[in-house]
């Protein structure tokens, strides 16, 4: 078998017999996508990076708890976010679509989507009011706990120098 040598002119006389069609193949895509592109509606997404509460350099929180915390149906926070929006309790159930949660370098990253660029802002500013509010609870709460362990071993140790003492 021999191999059949094809020479760069027969390229260029098969393109040049197909240019019309290349032509009208290139003028078809663009008019298809640009009838895509004003046919589809205006989405608009904002974003926010905060950093998460931390105890003792470990986060009290990562995205993917904070993403089944919001996303979650039965969870109050779906609905508290609907109620800032301004939504009614059916659309509260077509959030979670709207938004995502992302961890960037121990940061968490929210992102919304709206109609609006205001829309879209305002969901990613609920949405980190409540995860703001919810760190502080775990901090407060935490805490707390500390307070009392603390004053548990001070009774303890005040135990103990009573028994050492006697």
């Amino acid at each position: 078998m021999e191999e059949q040598e094809i020479d760069l002119r027969d390229y260029l006389r098969v393109l040049k017999k197909r240019f019309g069609l290349v032509v009208w193949i290139t003028i078809g895509c663009a008019v298809i996508s640009v009838l895509i592109a004003l046919i589809l509606p205006s989405v608009y997404e904002s974003s926010a990076i905060i950093e998460p509460a931390k105890i003792n350099n470990v986060s009290v929180e990562t995205s993917a708890v904070g993403e089944l915390l919001f996303k979650n149906p039965l969870n109050p926070y779906l609905k508290d976010i609907a109620k800032q929006m301004g939504l009614k309790e059916k659309e509260a159930y077509y959030l979670p679509k709207r938004f995502e949660m992302l961890d960037k370098l121990g940061y968490i990253q929210i992102r919304g989507k709206g109609n609006t660029p205001e829309e879209a802002k305002k969901l990613v500013d609920v949405i980190v009011s409540l995860i703001l509010k919810r760190h502080e609870k775990l901090v407060g709460n935490a805490l707390k706990i500390s307070d009392d362990e603390m004053s548990n071993l001070k009774a303890q140790l005040l135990n103990v120098k009573s028994e050492i003492e006697q």
